[in-house]
């Protein structure tokens, strides 16, 4: 059975840059750009719910 890491990123609760996949797949999921995603987790850990509520609250103050 191949490892389909990427495929289910948004079923994980830790977001990990180090793996370049698990970065594809959230930019993706969450449609947003690795600066994005990199200042989110800056903010608020890398905890998916805690990323996924920071870039929420970013794009409405926008």
């Amino acid at each position: 059975m191949p490892n389909n890491r990427a495929a289910d990123c948004h079923d994980r609760s830790k977001i990990d840059l180090q793996d370049p996949a698990q970065a594809r797949c959230w930019t993706k999921q969450l449609d947003v750009s690795l600066d994005e995603l990199r200042k989110a987790i800056e903010t608020v850990g890398n905890g998916a719910a805690a990323v996924r509520k920071e870039l929420s609250r970013v794009k409405q103050d926008d």
